[in-house]
């Protein structure tokens, strides 16, 4: 029978190579990049990435202090990371509702997931009672949340009762569609990392992005924002240019 997405205590998504750093000087929420860590490691290039906005050239923005990346070299497989931009839009069609409000089923079922059954988040395995271990808590999360999922609520009156009841028996209409919705069956326990986070969340990752995270290998991550795929391609081109040179 189809539930949430589960926390597999074998598949526990890792956080990349310099998460700790970036969780000590407080950028895990705003920045962070793609990077490789493998075994056969044998180049490293370091750039810095400026902490601005704005567009800067590559000598000019060498020059001023930033956040430094570390981009390694690894196996023939991974030897290039290609770097693909997705421009994702969409016009969602959500049927009227009214203002969004926490039910008091909602606030029963994420009371007894989050604090009485102490739930892992689906991702990374952070409990309520363990988030200030940080041996267990490697993103950094400050808080359990819960996710609407399959259903979004928003999107609960364009569902047809009878197609969800092939899947959930307990809904046969629009009244128990109602009651289903808020339910613990159609809650995903997410830290707020894993939920709303714009490189990590599920609420800015495409599907196939979200769900890969707890399949990665160690150190990968597999989205990045405009500035530091900037520094990425940089050191890129250092990494080449170091290994022309090596070979002279």
């Amino acid at each position: 029978m189809f539930q949430p997405h589960r926390f597999n205590s074998q598949l526990k998504a890792v956080p990349n190579a310099a998460h700790q750093e970036k969780v000590k000087n407080n950028l895990v929420h705003g920045h962070t990049h793609e990077e490789l860590k493998a075994a056969d490691l044998n180049v490293t290039a370091v750039v810095t990435a400026p902490k601005t906005e704005k567009k800067k050239g590559k000598a000019e923005a060498a020059q001023e202090p930033g956040v430094t990346l570390e981009v390694q070299a690894t196996s023939s497989v991974l030897s290039r990371v290609h770097e693909t931009t997705e421009g994702v839009a969409e016009v969602e069609m959500t049927p009227p509702h009214p203002p969004r409000e926490e039910t008091p089923e909602y606030n029963r079922a994420h009371h007894h997931l989050v604090k009485v059954l102490d739930s892992p988040c689906a991702m990374c395995g952070v409990r309520n009672s363990t988030l200030n271990d940080p041996k267990e808590n490697p993103f950094g999360a400050k808080d359990l949340e819960t996710h609407h999922y399959p259903i979004e609520r928003s999107l609960l009156d364009a569902c047809d009762p009878k197609k969800i009841g092939l899947v959930f028996p307990e809904v046969t209409d629009k009244a128990s569609l109602d009651a289903f919705v808020d339910s613990e069956r159609n809650l995903m326990v997410l830290c707020d990392i894993h939920h709303r986070h714009p490189l990590h969340g599920i609420h800015h990752l495409t599907p196939q992005d979200f769900f890969v995270q707890p399949f990665l290998l160690e150190g990968y991550q597999v989205v990045s924002d405009a500035e530091h795929a900037a520094a990425i391609e940089a050191a890129d081109e250092a990494l080449i240019e170091k290994k022309q040179k090596s070979q002279k």
